[in-house]
């Protein structure tokens, strides 16, 4: 049996009582835009975590649906993500 990191991270949250507020959004692997649903739900030194992978990012402006961010933050790697789970303000990384 294969249990994917992202499945630990998620349980382990849980049992810590850390329920960050959830959206969702992509990213390309080579910029520093994160395209989210909504980005008035953000500002600026929000930590963003796609749940994924776990990739993190630190947000420095938001114009619109656009995080203007600092990629690969925690020493994620930054990847490209399609529209997938964000986690904002994550207590635990």
């Amino acid at each position: 049996m294969t249990i994917e990191v992202a499945d630990v991270v998620q349980k382990v949250r849980w049992h810590l009582g850390d329920m960050p507020w959830e959206t969702t959004g992509s990213a390309v692997s080579t910029t520093s835009v994160v395209v989210v649903a909504d980005g008035s739900d953000w500002a600026e030194g929000d930590i963003g975590e796609f749940v994924d992978d776990g990739d993190t990012f630190w947000v420095r402006s938001v114009s619109g649906f656009d995080l203007t961010a600092t990629r690969s933050y925690y020493g994620s790697i930054g990847t490209a993500h399609s529209t997938g789970r964000i986690l904002e303000n994550p207590r635990h990384k």
